[in-house]
């Protein structure tokens, strides 16, 4: 079952703050491209810690990983070398074996610089099926504080 959320029931975007260096850029002194995705990958990672589950641990706790699915990215505008990003992650649907959320790179001026909807599967890690999200995780996702 998957349900889509109201934008009232939208209860947090998770904040991850980065700055961009001269490892992330190509020649030109912007950012390759790929490493939007990388970024995206840290917002991810800090939002799932913020609700108190780091993905090391899941597999251990609970037999789940995830894993990207599907991905659907909109470059805006080149962010440069020296830039500070912020990562904003928020909820877009729960579903009872994924999770698709919102994400944007943005500056500190809220100039987006990259978005994107990417779709999270829930996998149990010896059989890599499809797996229903644990109760404890899906409540910690959906009522955030």
């Amino acid at each position: 079952m998957r349900s889509e959320l109201p934008p009232s029931d939208v209860k947090k975007i998770h904040e991850f703050s980065l700055r961009v260096y001269y490892e992330d850029t190509d020649a030109a002194g912007i950012v390759y491209h790929a490493n939007y995705l990388k970024f995206m990958e840290r917002g991810r990672t800090e939002w799932l810690r913020e609700l108190g589950f780091e993905q090391s641990t899941l597999v251990l706790s609970h037999e789940v990983v995830f894993v990207v699915v599907a991905l659907n990215l909109n470059f805006k505008n080149p962010a440069r070398i020296d830039q500070k990003l912020v990562v904003r992650t928020s909820l877009s649907r729960l579903g009872a074996a994924s999770i698709e959320l919102k994400q944007a790179l943005v500056t500190d001026d809220s100039e987006v610089k990259c978005s994107g909807l990417v779709r999270l599967g829930c996998v149990n890690p010896a059989s890599w099926r499809a797996t229903r999200i644990p109760e404890e995780v899906r409540r910690k996702i959906y009522y955030v504080d």
